[in-house]
């Protein structure tokens, strides 16, 4: 039934590649999977939708389906069967409403942690038990989401960067004629929006002086999709405690974590309206979620090699070695 929806995004999926070489000189891999391959190799995927405001809704992801098909596109076999590779011009990437607008937002208690965190699926407790105690553990150490919200209206304020306006303009004008053109819209479309919000003015269905509030709301700062990631606003004292907790449970074989520290977080902003229709994402600054998931690798081969020395002093029926 949603057969006639792939080849248009294969289209797109190959265009937003080639324009992140042409632009930023970035190698993406793109890809298809089945989704009945993802279950005849034992995986399931589950989807379900979390209203978080009446204008945003998040997608949140289990089964460990869509981690596999991840692995599918990047596995580097040749021939790759859910690799897409073939680009033509005439493919059309549409990435009208992506704006990076917003100055780096500071973090108030003076450091932003992200976060990712996957529970081990050999131990004898759910993972949903282990996800629900650390969610806590986090609520109890930062106070509540308000707590450690790393977008706060106080925080958020327009860009006149000409370099950081540069990247939306390079990717939403490739012609290098027009590029100065829409970077001169886009500091007059600031200017405005200042001014705006600074008047607190009500035009049409658009109320700016809760505009920043309405951004905050709508920003993915915590997400799942097998695996959970987070952008927290925190202390010194706050990560320590908290790295103490992961670290812990980590040892004791419950889940595997990274994390990466920061002072600061990044947004990007995806607006279909500036009546409450926009989607925010953030990460921390200086390598955010891409260092958080070097160390969480790290930590995941840790864990392989331990696991496969604890498998062969099992078959040598040697383990009191092991635990010395």
């Amino acid at each position: 039934g949603t057969s006639f929806c792939l080849e248009p995004a294969r289209r797109a999926l190959l265009a937003a590649r080639q324009q992140a070489l042409d632009s930023f000189g970035m190698n993406l891999r793109v890809g298809v999977v089945p989704v009945e391959v993802i279950r005849a190799d034992g995986y399931q995927l589950k989807v379900a939708k979390f209203r978080v405001t009446d204008n945003y809704s998040q997608a949140s992801f289990t089964g460990g389906g869509l981690t596999y098909a991840t692995q599918l596109v990047k596995a580097d076999i040749d021939p790759n069967l859910y690799r897409l590779d073939t680009y033509q011009p005439s493919f059309k990437a549409d990435f009208s409403g992506l704006e990076c607008r917003w100055q780096d937002i500071p973090s108030q208690p003076g450091h932003t942690l992200s976060l990712i965190v996957s529970t081990n699926g050999f131990w004898a407790k759910s993972s949903d038990t282990i996800y629900a105690e650390v969610l806590g553990k986090i609520q109890t150490i930062f106070g509540g989401e308000n707590g450690y919200h790393p977008v706060r209206n106080s925080s958020l304020n327009l860009s006149f960067n000409l370099k950081k306006l540069s990247i939306e303009a390079k990717m939403r004008s490739p012609n290098p004629r027009y590029r100065l053109f829409y970077l001169a819209k886009m500091l007059v479309e600031n200017l405005l929006g200042y001014v705006l919000m600074g008047l607190k003015l009500k035009l049409g269905n658009v109320h700016w002086g809760r505009y920043k509030q309405d951004v905050s709301a709508a920003t993915d700062y915590q997400k799942f999709d097998d695996i959970l990631r987070m952008v927290i606003s925190s202390s010194a004292a706050q990560i320590e405690y908290l790295t103490e907790y992961l670290e812990r449970r980590f040892k004791a074989g419950e889940l595997v974590y990274g994390l990466h520290v920061s002072d600061r977080t990044l947004m990007t902003c995806l607006v279909f309206g500036r009546d409450g229709h926009h989607t925010h994402f953030v990460d921390g600054a200086d390598g955010g979620y891409t260092l958080a998931a070097k160390a969480f690798k790290q930590r995941m081969h840790k864990k392989v090699s331990n696991w496969r020395t604890y498998s062969r002093f099992v078959k040598l029926g040697n383990l009191s070695s092991f635990y010395q």
